[in-house]
């Protein structure tokens, strides 16, 4: 009868504003992880289909890479070496973090529900009366804005019709019969029907 969320709202802010902050940390670590593969220039047979760089591909790529780099024994493929070994060390890094943070997210996530099921279990009458009350009164407002928005709709549509039916004015209407009487009268002229009355 009462859902989730109305629980969560009022009985576990707290624990609802911590698992939005670390689903924002998830979007942040998840761009900068993007950041990083997109930065690795692939060949394209490498990359996976439809032109997607993985991670586990661009990892692939660079430990071969650094193993290719490692038979070459000149300075300037040391110095290759030690920048590519860099950059997977820093995308094995970032992958962790953001793997860590996945995994503190779904527990969070499922302490907050076990939390939720101990408090439906224990709600008092006037918790579970207040709760239903505001379950109520979002669904009339939703069902009011409803309403009112095809009201709204309705009368604006009775606005357009009218401005339709009535936005020439009689002035500009009564110049356009004046002006059709005009060439009428221009072309019997030509045509000599006045004379031959």
């Amino acid at each position: 009868l009462i859902p989730d969320a109305y629980i969560k709202n009022a009985f576990f802010k707290d624990e609802v504003d911590e698992i939005e902050k670390i689903e924002s940390q998830i979007i942040e670590t998840e761009s900068e992880l993007s950041e990083l593969i997109e930065d690795i220039e692939m060949e394209e047979d490498e990359e996976e289909e439809e032109g997607k760089k993985t991670v586990s591909a661009v990892k692939k790529y660079l430990k071969e890479q650094i193993k290719d780099l490692k038979e070459i024994a000149t300075t300037s493929a040391k110095e290759e070496m030690r920048n590519l070994e860099k950059t997977l060390k820093d995308i094995e890094t970032k992958e962790k973090e953001f793997k860590d943070i996945k995994k503190t997210l779904k527990e969070k996530e499922k302490e907050l529900e076990q939390k939720i099921e101990t408090k439906r279990e224990s709600f008092t009458e006037k918790e579970a009366r207040e709760l239903i009350l505001k379950k109520l009164h979002a669904l009339i407002a939703e069902e009011m804005h409803r309403y009112l928005n095809a009201e709204k709709k309705r009368i604006i549509g009775i606005f357009e019709k009218l401005w339709d039916k009535y936005r020439v004015s009689i002035a500009e209407i009564s110049k356009e019969r004046d002006e059709a009487v005009d060439k009428i009268n221009n072309f019997l002229r030509k045509l000599k029907y006045f004379e031959a009355k």
